[in-house]
């Protein structure tokens, strides 16, 4: 896993590496990430949270997409 991370820092920060091999290195780790965040809610326990708490989660999924440029659509 280590070395599957240092080749994927070193690509991403290469000059001269394509950008399409950006790209994909990019897309390993917002996988990476989303099997992180899935494994994590997997073992949560949602039915013992508060409407306050559901907000702010709401609130922080709703930040995150709109910074990936989800839910601009009008």
């Amino acid at each position: 896993m280590k070395l599957k991370i240092r080749a994927i820092k070193w690509v991403s920060l290469s000059p001269l590496a394509p950008r399409w091999l950006k790209v994909l290195c990019l897309q390993l780790v917002m996988n990476e990430i989303a099997k992180g965040f899935k494994s994590l809610f997997d073992k949560a326990d949602l039915s013992s949270i508060t409407q306050e708490q559901r907000d702010e989660i709401n609130k922080a999924i709703t930040k995150m997409n709109l910074a990936r440029g989800k839910g601009m659509e009008a």
